[in-house]
């Protein structure tokens, strides 16, 4: 895994990140996105000393790796794991979170557990670790300071906090319509898997984008008043108007969709944004007309929204990474087939 150390905030930068990981599971990436990602400039230098720097070591969902490995067996557990707790999970996302952003690491050893202790693919042969007694009376009395994986783990008891059933209340796992496991019978296919995997990249996109409005504007987010035109703002960049879908689209839709006749609002409404950001590229994007009355209809220009698209996609990324020293979750293409 290439990485670049970033000295003066001391925050490593994965390069890989940069670039789709070529696995059957995800979605494709929007062209335009997948530019904008490459053309990211991350010289250490433009990073921004901001109060929450280092938010973004984590992701709000798993991130879609976790789910594209070459093992099989080991990312069909990641990814039943996670559909056990998502719904919960999605529950304190809406509820509002004052402990860290799970990173990688976090995510694929409470998902494992989860899946191990629920023996949704296979038995589960951990030992059991001894008892608080045990452990008490084989402790000598001097504490050995914990190692950076032993920190990770302890703080991961606090970040991962919500309920698991149990193996035995588990009885089946539904995903998209689909009841894609039950106890004695595994029935996951490649097209549910890759919608799993869509799921977790747009609403990491979505919470991320959200955040970094609230980075970039942090004084117009302090006024109730600025903060509910933010809100207003960021809500109609999604086809269900709101952040969170408990259920998934049956189409693309919104930013990824095929056709410019549903895109478009949608184009208007990133540009909306980004034009209230700091910077050149705003300011030109506040000047755009993408869209006249003809005939007493509204006609948009595709080639000012393809060119809109661009720039706004480009800025996007090279500020997440400006705020946060890291590759930003970008928009993929629901998978149909």
């Amino acid at each position: 895994m290439a990485k670049v150390a970033s000295k003066k905030k001391h925050i490593p930068i994965n390069i890989s990140l940069f670039e789709e990981p070529g696995s059957p599971c995800m979605a494709k990436p929007l062209d335009v996105w997948r530019d904008a990602l490459a053309a990211v400039d991350v010289a250490e230098s433009r990073v921004v000393d901001h109060p929450d720097l280092q938010l973004f070591r984590g992701y709000a969902f798993p991130p879609p790796r976790l789910f594209c490995t070459p093992n099989d067996e080991y990312s069909l557990e990641m990814m039943l794991g996670w559909l056990v707790v998502r719904t919960s999970w999605m529950q304190t996302i809406c509820q509002g979170r004052d402990t860290p952003l799970p990173n990688p690491h976090q995510w694929r050893n409470f998902l494992r557990d989860v899946a191990r202790g629920l023996e949704l693919i296979r038995p589960d042969t951990r030992k059991r670790a001894p008892s608080a007694a045990m452990t008490s009376q084989a402790s000598p009395s001097t504490s050995r300071p914990l190692g950076r994986g032993a920190k990770s783990k302890e703080a991961a008891k606090d970040i991962f906090t919500i309920h698991v059933p149990s193996r035995r209340a588990l009885q089946r796992i539904i995903w998209h319509d689909r009841t894609v496991w039950q106890r004695d019978s595994l029935d996951f296919p490649p097209l549910n898997r890759r919608l799993l995997v869509w799921d977790v990249q747009e609403h990491n996109f979505r919470l991320e984008f959200l955040t970094l409005d609230r980075c970039v504007l942090p004084d117009v987010w302090k006024s109730p008043v600025g903060a509910a035109i933010r809100h207003q703002k960021l809500d109609a960049m999604w086809p269900n108007n709101f952040i969170l879908m408990d259920e998934l689209p049956t189409d693309p839709s919104g930013l990824t969709a095929k056709d410019w006749k549903d895109r478009y609002r949608f184009i208007e409404a990133f540009r909306l944004i980004i034009m209230d950001w700091p910077g050149q590229i705003p300011e030109e994007l506040s000047r755009f007309t993408c869209h006249q009355k003809v005939n007493g209809a509204t006609a948009w220009d595709v080639s000012t929204l393809e060119r809109i698209e661009r720039l706004a996609s480009k800025h996007y990324c090279q500020t997440f990474f400006d705020y946060f020293c890291r590759a930003p979750s970008v928009p993929h293409v629901l998978p149909t087939m």
